[in-house]
């Protein structure tokens, strides 16, 4: 069991190590690390970076006596030189970084002083199983720390995330010391009875723990930044997954096969002319590769455009640490520790060390040319800065429509640049095509009520093709239309007459849109729509008691007045307290010309061409009035200040005031207190002369007003339901 547990031991190690290093251990005797050690000295002393190398010296000596007390186990199989020739190795490595040399010295330091006195137990060993399965224990142990420390040095980046690392490792480390010690203190105790079972077992309790600590703390790390980053840990995954669930089978193959692929894949800048689902496919094909890392970034309309460079080199970051964990710990204490905010400037220059120590990275993003053409040059620039600034075996692809904001900040260099077009490709296009539309003709099957035969499929197969010119989009757009195909000879019909412009594809799906209540089409609705049950909200019932005014029509006029002022007061506040100027519904001037203004403005950010008009003024107006195209006047209505001055001749009854106090303020200071007037507790009865007269007489300080209504004997018990519902009890 001890041999055994010695030669597994071994294979984890040999596991981490390359063959050429194997083959160096193998030939490595002890003498040929003292020398190592005296010219690493040597070397330090000449640079004035002089450390205490006789900290090995412990070691050195401890596991030559192992080594006598063990060879008889290993029975000439060589496991002795890998107990001391990876010394050589990771002094060799890190003796230029100082930092990692005293950590390096500290631990083999602590190690050495751990170890048994083997002097006197050498001829006693072969006699006892015990002692051999603790000097087992301890061969393990020993090859454990060798393996770690030497897969940190051989990590990309070593310098930069060994203090990150070590600190990771280092409740490991006090295991594999507590380890070594308590074992030792048995062989020194030359205990005759070793409870075996038992130190197997905390020594596999205390592994366990220290393995669910080391993925705690990297867990709590790994959440931190995604916090940190202010991003999901899979958006940009998801969106992967759903492009290339949109990628019908059998296409897109042509991307990996064509000739010309490899080289165009192995630019510095390759930017692809077409759509994101090839994108997905691209991702997919370059992850095929073992040693290829894939960092990428979708971009659509919905992007918000500021800060997008900084939300891509997010997702970078992001990517990053789910390829490389070991990236973690350097992210945590270097950036975010020490409270730096993820602006791209920042992340720029942390991407820029990573990736430098990778050998084959490839940096996708799509759909640039969804983006304000305000963004393009800056995004671009920084993109490239990026893959330049790694190394030479980052490659940058751009996937966008040929643009005059995007062209012209690429590359001019024919050896730093590819450009695929998805119109050279034609061949390999229309074969994506005919299986795209062979795929969903077939799905047709079942809205046709019957099955479309082989004869019939390739005549309308044909016919899209023909029309489609290889037009992934209008092939989608066209599919959606047949949709709607009711029998095989209304099918045949609607490929008929497919346009061949999208702006006619477009019109024809506007004109379906209103055409879905034709009376076929509702016959076929009753089939599977349930009925709806609607009702109309009860009337209050106060327009009813009008009819008894008939005879006053002033009176009548006025009563409709509050009653219609009260409605738009009721109105406002069942619409979250918004002015009615703000509601779809509202017809005053002032809405109709703001809705003429944002229709033109929608209608000019959404053409390609307009006479008058150069290309570049119509893009500078989309990107200038573009993000403000589509305007919700409900959210904007709540910026508006709702209060206005209705002063006679103020200059500032259009501004608005928030508040009243604001209002009252405004009022004092340029209109002076306001004139009080009092309201008369009753009205009385005007006198025959005034009725003669036509005049109302002067009551609580109201001057008299000419007035067309002439008092009669009037029953104002007809009138109590409109008095109560305007508010007027009081009078």
């Amino acid at each position: 069991m001890a041999l055994r547990l010695i030669e597994l031991s071994c294979k984890r190690f040999t596991h981490e190590i390359s063959d050429e290093d194997d083959k160096i251990f193998l030939t490595t005797s002890l003498d040929d690390v003292r020398v190592a050690i005296r010219q690493i000295e040597t070397q330090l002393a000449s640079r004035q970076s002089l450390r205490n190398l006789n900290l090995l010296t412990p070691y050195l000596n401890a596991v030559e006596r192992y080594s006598k007390a063990i060879d008889p186990l290993c029975n000439g199989v060589p496991f002795l030189p890998y107990i001391w020739a990876p010394v050589k190795f990771i002094l060799i490595a890190v003796y230029e970084h100082t930092q990692t040399l005293d950590k390096m010295l500290s631990a083999y330091a602590q190690i050495g002083n751990s170890l048994p006195r083997l002097s006197r137990l050498g001829d006693s060993f072969p006699e006892d199983r015990d002692f051999q399965q603790l000097f087992a224990f301890l061969y393990e142990d020993i090859m454990e720390f060798h393996r770690k420390a030497y897969t940190l040095i051989r990590k990309p980046a070593w310098k930069i995330f060994f203090s990150s690392a070590w600190g990771r490792f280092e409740h490991r480390f006090g295991d594999l010391i507590e380890s070594i010690t308590r074992v030792s203190a048995l062989i020194d105790r030359e205990a005759a009875s070793l409870d075996i079972h038992h130190a197997n077992g905390w020594r596999r309790k205390a592994l366990e723990d220290s393995t669910v600590r080391e993925q705690r703390w990297e867990s709590e790390q790994s959440q931190a930044l995604m916090k940190w980053l202010e991003t999901g840990d899979n958006d940009q995954e998801l969106k992967l997954e759903w492009l290339k669930g949109l990628c019908c089978p059998g296409t897109g193959r042509w991307i990996a096969l064509v000739g010309t692929t490899p080289n165009r894949l192995g630019s510095p800048i390759l930017t692809v002319k077409g759509k994101s689902v090839l994108v997905s496919q691209i991702i997919s094909f370059l992850r095929l590769k073992r040693d290829t890392r894939v960092f990428f970034f979708f971009c659509d309309y919905h992007s918000a455009p500021y800060a997008i460079t900084a939300r891509i080199f997010r997702a970078f970051a992001a990517q990053v640490m789910g390829i490389a964990p070991e990236t973690i710990p350097f992210f945590y204490d270097e950036y975010l520790a020490k409270g730096r905010r993820p602006s791209a400037a920042v992340l720029k220059e942390a991407l820029a060390k990573i990736l430098a120590e990778f050998d084959d990275i490839r940096l996708l993003v799509d759909g640039i040319d969804e983006l304000p053409a305000s963004e393009h040059k800056t995004l671009i620039n920084e993109l490239i800065q990026l893959a330049k600034a790694s190394n030479h075996s980052c490659k940058l692809l751009i996937s966008s429509q040929d643009l005059p904001s995007i062209r012209p900040h690429l590359s001019q260099k024919p050896a730093q640049k590819c450009i695929l077009f998805l119109g050279d490709e034609k061949s390999a296009m229309e074969k994506d095509v005919g299986i795209i539309v062979t795929n969903s003709l077939e799905d047709l099957n079942q809205n046709v009520g019957t099955v479309i035969v082989p004869p019939l499929m390739e005549e309308l197969r044909s016919k899209i093709l023909q029309k489609s010119e290889g037009m992934l989009l209008w092939v989608r757009l066209v599919l959606s239309l047949l949709e709607s195909s009711a029998n095989l000879a209304e099918l045949r019909s609607n490929v008929d007459s497919l346009p061949k412009d999208l702006e006619a594809v477009y019109e024809k799906i506007l004109k379906n849109i209103q055409n879905r209540c034709s009376p076929s089409n509702l016959a076929r609705s009753r089939d599977t729509t349930p009925s709806v049950q609607f009702q109309e909200d009860p009337s209050i019932g106060l327009d009813l008691h009008l009819d008894r005014l008939d005879s006053m029509p002033e009176i009548q006029r006025l009563i409709c007045q509050v009653l219609n002022f009260r409605k738009t007061l009721e109105d406002q506040q069942t619409k979250n307290g918004l002015d009615a100027n703000a509601v779809e519904l509202d017809r005053t001037l002032f809405s109709q010309a703001d809705a003429n203004y944002q229709r033109d403005v929608q209608h000019l950010s959404q053409i390609d061409s307009y006479p008058g008009l150069s290309q570049e003024e119509l893009l500078a107006f989309r990107s200038d009035y573009g993000p403000t195209a589509f305007k919700c006047p409900i959210r904007s209505s709540r910026h508006s200040k709702a209060l206005r001055c209705y002063w006679e001749g103020c200059a500032y009854n259009d501004v608005g005031y928030a508040s009243p106090r604001s209002l009252r303020e405004h009022q004092r200071r340029h209109h002076g207190k306001p004139e009080l007037r009092r309201v008369p507790n009753s009205i009385r009865r005007p006198a025959r002369n005034d009725q003669m007269n036509g005049r109302l007489p002067n009551a609580g300080g109201f001057q008299g007003q000419p007035s067309p209504i002439v008092a009669q004997s009037l029953d104002y018990s007809e009138l109590n339901p409109l008095v109560t519902a305007m508010g007027l009890t009081n009078y």
